[in-house]
């Protein structure tokens, strides 16, 4: 008889992945606006990262429907 085997990845560890890699992104453009005034970073900051963070919210999402829990 054959032995069920175990999937390596599940369908939650690659959510929390991609959500983890594109927390991690966000942090990139962070540093990049380092030491910029204020107001530019404010706005320049949020074009920059506005698609990643759609991005991210989507997989929130997507791990709220897999578990039945708020990504924290």
């Amino acid at each position: 008889m054959k032995k069920k085997s175990s999937p390596v990845l599940t369908h939650v560890e690659i959510i929390c992945l991609a959500i983890r890699a594109i927390d991690m992104d966000i942090g990139d453009w962070v540093k990049k606006f380092e030491g910029l005034p204020e107001d530019y970073v404010a706005e320049h900051l949020e074009i920059a990262t506005a698609d990643l963070k759609a991005k991210r919210e989507a997989l929130r999402s997507l791990y709220l429907m897999e578990t039945g829990y708020e990504y924290n």
